[in-house]
């Protein structure tokens, strides 16, 4: 009899292009639901209040440092013109110069655009995008 447990694979990495910009490739680690509870766990935060009662909150911000720690591998092709539709820039760009993949640009880009955002919590989720 074969074990479901044994047959699950616990990670892998594709790339992903982003939609409407062909060049933009993201690379992703797929999230399973034990992952997502264990980041949650560590980003949660309790408190004792003043009756003694103990209160836990997810720390928002750390969750998404580690989410994005997790899940996003990298990316190439990502360039100013490509940074433009997702995020509100000043002028006076070379709209083809590439903005190098870091941890630090990702969470910020997964916080200061929604387009980003929900195209990385869609895609880490769909096991379709990982067969």
């Amino acid at each position: 009899m074969k074990n479901i447990k044994d047959l699950v694979l616990s990670e892998k990495i594709v790339e992903c292009a982003f939609p409407g910009a062909p060049d933009f490739k993201i690379r992703l680690k797929y999230q399973s639901r034990q992952t997502i509870r264990e980041l949650a766990k560590r980003a949660t935060v309790y408190t004792i209040g003043t009756d003694m009662k103990k209160t836990e909150s997810l720390d928002v911000e750390l969750f998404n440092k580690l989410f994005v720690g997790s899940c996003i591998i990298g990316w190439t092709g990502l360039t100013m013109e490509t940074l433009s539709k997702l995020v509100l820039l000043g002028e006076g760009f070379d709209p083809k110069e590439e903005v190098a993949f870091s941890q630090e640009n990702a969470e910020f880009l997964i916080g200061a655009s929604e387009a980003f955002d929900k195209f990385i919590n869609a895609t880490v989720h769909d096991l379709d995008c990982f067969r």
